[in-house]
């Protein structure tokens, strides 16, 4: 899967977007995957300077999905006004580096997922197995899938009447002072008035201590076992 990254490429990506929404500029100009080469870099930073200087776009950010030590990178470059990035209650890892280092550079977050592709809304129970035909097959191991699943199932507590497991999921990242917004998937319009309603719902100060709890033990389990 090759990405092309020159500077021509990406020059050419922004002014037939500008075509295609009919305006003059966007708010951010975002890369879909992080740099691999020192080329990368060097055309990446020129494109950025470049179409912000000439009113292009407001902002300019990467998509770094799960790659957290290139996002460190990307922010201590200064290359970035913003990093898309995986981070939900069951994958806790930027916490422990990446989100401080993005509020001390004022680097906006925008978390993907922050459903775990439907793991924290109550959508796979434990003891779930995907179809031989499903790509998440490959995606998730049989290993991977139930220690998910596992996680997924601490935190049944967040859900009660007032708020279902989706809106509760979507709180706790909103909660992050890090966290500029996030972008969870819908596929219906309950879904999304659900997903909406989240902006409503406030986790309590117990809550989200226990929830750094859980996280923590995490860490010492795979600390104990390397």
């Amino acid at each position: 899967w090759y990405i092309d990254y020159s500077y021509h490429h990406l020059i050419s990506a922004i002014d037939r977007s500008l075509i295609r929404l009919q305006t003059d500029y966007v708010d951010l100009f975002q890369i879909h995957n992080p740099p691999r080469t020192e080329d990368d870099y060097v055309n990446i930073e020129k494109v950025f300077n470049e179409i912000k200087s000439e009113g292009k776009a407001r902002y300019c950010g990467i998509s770094i999905g799960t790659h957290y030590d290139k996002g460190i990178e990307i922010i201590k470059r200064g290359l970035v006004d913003s990093l898309q990035l995986y981070f939900s209650l069951i994958d806790p890892k930027p916490l422990k580096e990446l989100l401080p280092l993005a509020k001390k550079n004022n680097v906006g977050i925008i978390i993907a997922e922050p459903l775990a592709q439907g793991f924290l809304t109550g959508k796979y129970k434990p003891g779930h197995k995907f179809d031989q035909n499903d790509v998440r097959l490959h995606t998730y191991p049989n290993e991977l899938l139930q220690m998910k699943l596992e996680r997924s199932q601490q935190f049944k507590f967040l859900q009660n009447n007032n708020r279902a497991a989706n809106q509760a999921a979507l709180s706790y990242i909103l909660s992050r002072e890090e966290v500029s917004t996030c972008i969870p998937g819908a596929k219906s319009i309950e879904q999304l008035r659900s997903n909406v309603g989240a902006s409503q719902v406030k986790l309590t100060d117990n809550e989200l201590k226990k929830i750094e709890e859980i996280q923590q033990n995490w860490h010492e389990g795979i600390s104990r076992t390397g």
